[in-house]
């Protein structure tokens, strides 16, 4: 009974439903870049990258063993741990402090194999705050606000070297870069590899 009761609430997302998502996702941009970033990069077909959603209020994410959860208010976290508990894929989660930790209650203490990464999120003061995801960004705009996410967990390579081994990999279709910008402000980056 619990399993069909899932298959209601979790659903795959539709290749014509990604706009839709995606407007979901544009909620919390600087948060939720990462998870629209690839879906824009690698759409719904393919078997490495799952996208789901509970009534597109909330989008949970697999890339490979990563998986991400951009909650909304309406968000069931008893059917998500339920969920990630039995994927065998499923090895780290991300997602705003909050919702991790509200999955990670569900979840059995004996699922040590899992890495927990918590994101923090500070709603705007202004209502009318826009957001634009930048396909093809400045490489020195990337660079820069990864340099402000410096700290003991990441770490970026010095700038020439780093410059010259990404812009390589872009020009030969190998890796791809998104920017989220706020006005003229860069906030937040994806780069996939």
């Amino acid at each position: 009974m619990r399993a069909h009761f899932l298959r209601d609430m979790l659903n795959r997302i539709k290749k014509d439903e990604t706009e839709r998502l995606q407007q979901t996702l544009m909620l919390k941009p600087d948060v939720n870049v990462r998870v629209s970033a690839l879906l824009k990069a690698y759409g719904t077909g393919l078997n490495f990258f799952n996208v789901w959603h509970q009534d597109f209020d909330t989008v949970l994410a697999r890339l490979e063993g990563s998986f991400f959860i951009c909650a909304g208010e309406n968000a069931d976290y008893e059917e998500i741990a339920f969920f990630l508990k039995f994927n065998p894929y499923f090895r780290r989660l991300t997602g705003e402090a909050g919702a991790v930790n509200k999955i990670t209650e569900y979840l059995s203490s004996d699922i040590g194999r899992c890495r927990y990464d918590f994101l923090s999120y500070d709603k705007p003061e202004a209502e009318d705050v826009q957001a634009e995801i930048e396909i093809s960004p400045k490489l020195e705009d990337v660079y820069s606000v990864m340099e402000k996410a410096r700290s003991s967990d990441f770490t970026v390579g010095d700038f020439p070297p780093w410059y010259t081994d990404v812009s390589h990999r872009i020009r030969h279709g190998c890796a791809r870069a998104y920017l989220l910008r706020s006005g003229t402000d860069a906030v937040s980056v994806c780069p996939i590899r």
